[in-house]
């Protein structure tokens, strides 16, 4: 679920599985988060960040 394309929510689940996480998006910015549970291994926190440093070679035009 995107919010105002920039707020990312997400869940997820399966047979002894659990997930959640969010995103956000900044102009030159992508962060994300993630929580997994699993019946027999422990928790996993997963982070990531994302760094654009030059501009689209394409923009779409308006």
């Amino acid at each position: 679920m995107l919010v105002h394309r920039v707020v990312a929510l997400r869940l997820g689940s399966d047979v002894g599985h659990f997930s959640a996480g969010a995103g956000l998006r900044l102009p030159r910015l992508d962060f994300d988060y993630a929580f997994l549970s699993h019946q027999h291994l422990e928790n996993t926190h997963r982070v990531s960040l994302r760094v654009r440093i030059e501009e689209p070679r394409f923009a779409r035009m308006k």
